[in-house]
């Protein structure tokens, strides 16, 4: 049985070495996706344990060259960027940082967060990492229970519930999920983050 994902959520041997590596690929902004094996099978849904790690594979960003620009021009009219992803705490930040997110570098990971905790983060944090699909929606609606008009963009079948939650859902068209875009206020036709600001 092969297993894809990311580093601590698959139950696995201890491995010093890999874990060292994927908390310095992280700090350098680069995401990683590790495969496992194991001799036993899935059963009932669940992932066999102990599985080894045979391979790191190592993700780098494309960062657009107008990002910079956007999130700059979004912050001078009054609107507060925050980021909220399913990846490791470390390497969002750090990508938010090189994009010149406001307050980058406080971040923190919503791995095991209860949802009734999250409305006394909100406001403290910019970059939100290890967050569920169900985190995503609460954020957005903790939010707009302290009186924020929420946007949220986002391409992803884990997007959908906070997109359709927010005041104004932003779906990606070329990269989307139909069920993302199906919840969506806005699609935007070329994926192209500079659009939301035209718009």
């Amino acid at each position: 049985t092969y297993i894809i994902g990311a580093f601590g959520f698959v139950d696995s041997k201890k491995n010093a070495e890999a874990e060292a590596f994927v908390k310095r690929k992280a700090s350098d902004g680069i995401r990683t996706v590790c495969v496992f094996k194991s001799s036993k099978p899935i059963k009932d849904g669940e992932l066999p344990a102990k599985c080894t790690l045979i391979a790191v594979l190592t993700i780098s960003d494309h960062i657009k060259p107008d990002a910079k620009d956007n999130i700059a021009w979004f912050a001078k009219n009054g609107v507060d960027v925050k980021i909220i992803s399913g990846d490791d705490p470390t390497t969002v930040a750090r990508i938010a940082s090189e994009v010149g997110v406001p307050g980058a570098a406080n971040y923190m990971s919503l791995e095991g967060v209860p949802l009734d905790d999250i409305s006394d983060l909100v406001d403290r944090y910019s970059v939100f990492g290890r967050v569920n699909p169900q985190q995503k929606e609460k954020v957005v609606e903790c939010f707009q229970e302290k009186g924020h008009k929420v946007a949220m963009t986002g391409d992803g079948v884990n997007d959908a519930p906070s997109i359709k939650a927010a005041d104004i859902g932003i779906g990606m068209g070329i990269t989307g999920t139909d069920v993302t875009k199906s919840v969506a206020d806005m699609v935007l036709a070329d994926d192209n983050f500079a659009t939301i600001v035209n718009a």
